[in-house]
This record gives structure tokens, sequence and C-alpha cells, in this order.
């Protein structure tokens, strides 16, 4: 991954939780874009013994169900779900949800393409209750907005997925927000990681731990 803001490279998500503290039993990977899938297993096999990790090349949308047949029942699971627009369906969502004991880490865009997108995607459908709630906001300023779309998705998790509790952390650009990283567990103990996973570095950047 290229920092642009210092013109470094730094490991994205399946390094870092390949290199992590207390080791996962086992890393489940989707990536649509095979060139990628290709690469970033071959980096994880410099680290990682085969048996800890599998690449799922292919959109999640239709390999969800394949990845989830290898997630035990019983396990502690995190599902961190990075999509780089508005791909990301919620049956997929949904599907993960029922996987037993899944915490989900997920990238919101609601700075760029929610509020490029919401007119079209969602205010003209039928049953969307999006376009009411728009209308309703006493702000008309883009991070309300922005907050306002956090909250219906929040909503959504939590009727139709069975989320219970949320945290949330809005990620930052040199030009202002650039999406919303919400978290989403069943258990209020998962707030507890959250807060401590949430950690000062020595300038004071909020950061996470991956």
């Amino acid at each position: 991954m290229h920092d642009t803001r210092t013109n470094e490279r730094c490991p994205g998500s399946p390094l870092i939780a390949a290199g992590a503290p207390k080791p996962f039993t086992k890393i489940l990977l989707c990536e649509k874009d095979k060139l990628l899938a290709d690469a970033c297993e071959s980096r994880l096999a410099q680290r990682l013994p085969a048996e800890q990790f599998r690449m799922f090349p292919g959109d999640c949308n239709a390999c969800v169900h394949e990845l989830c047949s290898e997630i035990p029942r019983r396990a502690l699971t995190l599902a961190f779900l990075d999509p780089t627009g508005l791909h990301l369906s919620f049956q997929t969502v949904q599907t993960l949800s029922r996987c037993g004991r899944v915490d989900l880490l997920i990238l919101f865009p609601d700075a760029v393409d929610i509020l490029r997108n919401a007119g079209q995607l969602y205010f003209d459908q039928p049953v969307s209750n999006w376009r009411k709630a728009k209308s309703e906001l006493e702000s008309s300023e883009p991070s309300a907005e922005r907050r306002l779309y956090a909250s219906i998705y929040k909503q959504q998790l939590r009727r139709h997925a069975g989320y219970d509790h949320f945290a949330e952390e809005v990620i930052r650009g040199s030009h202002g927000p650039l999406y919303r990283l919400i978290y989403a567990t069943k258990h209020p103990l998962g707030i507890d990681f959250w807060d401590k996973s949430i950690k000062k570095e020595f300038g004071g950047q909020q950061r996470l731990p991956f």
C-alpha cells in the first residue's frame, strides 16, 4: 500500500494481520483483482504457513458462502470489509453475521461515494426511507448528511443482522474526511476491545492496530 502523503510504502491490512502480536488462527481473504490476489497470496506465503491463510480470488459478494464455510462456528472472528466504493452487498454482511461470533469492521465510504451517488442509488427506491430522513435534516452541511447515512446503516445492521453495539472512527485525508470505519459487535465487551484498540500516537494522531 502506498501512502500518498508521505510517499512511503506501508503494509496493507493482510500483512498487518499476518504480523499481529497475537496471531490469528487463520486469515481468510477475498480479492476481486486476480493480480492483486496473487501478489497478496505470495507475500503472505513468505510470512505464514499455508494452513494459516487462504485467498478467495473473486468478488466477495459471490465468494462469501464459500469463505464462511471456513469459519468455525465457535470461533471469535473479526471481518474487515473494505470495499473501494459502493460494491459491498448488504446480503454479504448478513451472511457473515450468521457465522457465529463475528464482529464487523466496515469501511463506510460516506464522504465521497455515498454523497455523490445517494440520489441515484437510494432515494428513488420505492421502499427507501433515505429521502424522507434527508428531508428532515435540520442542517444541510455535508457532515450532517454523512452522519445520517452512517446512522441509517447502523439501524440496518441492528435490525437485519443482529448487531447491537457500535463504534466508529472518521478517517481524514489532507483535504478533509475520506470515509468512516464502523465497528459492529453483538456483545458489549466488543466495545471494550475497540476502546483499547484506539490509541494515541506520540503525535496525537488516532490510529488502529491494523
